[in-house]
């Protein structure tokens, strides 16, 4: 099924007058959390919702990408717009070495692999000084467009706004193509995971497309969870 263009541009314009109707910051602000939160839960979705994966670990990407882009920001001085995608790069080759591994999990199994991962960061980022352990980074520097600095909230919705409809809009590409058509065409892969595989299916790459790219967005988005902050307890 096509997506016509016409009903993303329709959303995308919806969305955008949003802001103007929150009545303060803190609607703002929550606004920003939403738009962040459905990246994330698009991501889940195609892992648990349609490949039928327990996964645990999304938690643990968007830590790392968080916590990568606010390194490369305050330590090496890099503008957002180049610490952004090296830290959706960091975050999808995480995700890629645990991936690979868990091709021979399922279930209850799958999920504890995943859970360790994001207890592991968790715990490394809470004990470690230079991530600035349980209290985390401040002054991380703000976006900047065309000398216009987007350190409000308001301002920031226009970043991660953008993000949620074309992370939405690859979910969905992703599970029309070849490797998610197996998981969109029969609910029952839920409950019998290795449906696709006697359907001829690539299970592994559909496994790891779901269970690695989607995160990379929200990973390196989760550092915006409060404009110019970034706690191992916001992100983990």
């Amino acid at each position: 099924m096509a997506h016509p263009g016409w009903r993303w541009g329709g959303a995308f314009v919806a969305l955008s007058a949003l802001p103007l109707a929150a009545a303060n910051g803190y609607q703002q602000y929550l606004l920003d959390l939403i738009m962040i939160n459905i990246v994330l839960a698009v991501g889940l979705n195609i892992v648990k919702g349609f490949a039928g994966q327990v996964n645990v670990g999304h938690v643990a990407l968007a830590a790392i990408g968080a916590y990568t882009s606010a390194v490369l920001s305050i330590k090496f001085g890099l503008p957002f717009w180049f610490a952004l995608p090296l830290a959706t790069l960091a975050t999808g080759l995480v995700g890629a070495i645990v991936g690979v591994p868990s091709f021979r999990l399922e279930g209850a199994y799958l999920a504890l692999a995943t859970l360790g991962l994001a207890e592991s960061v968790r715990i490394f980022i809470a004990v470690t000084d230079y991530l600035g352990a349980s209290v985390g980074y401040g002054d991380i520097p703000a976006p900047i467009i065309a000398g216009w600095r987007l350190d409000a909230y308001a301002a920031y919705y226009y970043v991660v706004m953008p993000v949620a409809v074309i992370g939405t809009y690859i979910a969905f590409s992703i599970l029309h193509s070849d490797v998610g058509r197996p998981s969109r065409r029969s609910a029952r892969i839920r409950w019998q995971p290795r449906l696709p595989a006697s359907m001829c299916a690539n299970t592994n790459c559909s496994r790891l497309s779901s269970a690695r790219f989607m995160p990379d967005a929200p990973a390196a988005w989760q550092r915006i969870w409060r404009p110019g902050s970034s706690t191992p307890t916001t992100t983990t």
